[in-house]
């Protein structure tokens, strides 16, 4: 184990703490999104060491998709559902260089006109698909990274999105510079 891998398990020591749900039920702080959070701040991932880091911590591989001219997408192979159990459905796009503010894009209303949403306290922005039923929780993590999470019927997280965003995050501070 390195200095840095060490020096990062501390921090995330030192985070720890109380948090709780809409009913109130406390959760662990590595299953906090507030938490999480700041152990990615100000980190950048790359596409493909965030990847691999993934793996190594969820023993999940994320499929690359490097079409698209601001960012990657990074998912579980839809042929296979992989981890969709312990995660659910969501794309985690990681923001080329230079294309940090793209970010901007992918918050915002998918109701054809763009506009920009506002996140919540927790730092979510709720997008409602009505003609689906669908709603998507999109959160930034450290500097290039947005999850778009399928919340299904209701707009609320679970522990699918919980667990997400703590690898995604523990992933970011891992492989991230």
């Amino acid at each position: 184990m390195t200095i840095p891998s060490v020096l990062l398990i501390a921090l995330a020591a030192i985070l720890i703490g109380c948090g709780g749900d809409e009913a109130g039920t406390p959760k662990p702080a590595s299953k906090r999104p507030d938490s999480a959070m700041a152990v990615a701040k100000g980190r950048t991932a790359e596409p493909k060491a965030f990847a691999a880091e993934f793996e190594r911590g969820t023993a999940e591989k994320l499929i690359a998709d490097e079409q698209y001219p601001f960012w990657t997408v990074l998912e579980f192979d839809v042929n296979k559902n992989d981890g969709q159990g312990r995660f659910g459905v969501f794309k985690i796009y990681v923001l080329r260089s230079g294309f940090n503010d793209k970010y901007k894009d992918l918050t915002s209303s998918i109701d054809g006109n763009s506009t920009p949403l506002e996140p919540n306290a927790q730092g979510i922005y709720w997008q409602v698909d009505e003609g689906r039923g669908v709603y998507e929780a999109n959160i930034r993590l450290g500097e290039n990274v947005v999850v778009n999470w399928n919340a299904r019927g209701a707009q609320k997280t679970t522990e699918e999105w919980d667990r997400l965003i703590s690898a995604t995050a523990q992933s970011i501070a891992s492989s991230g510079k």
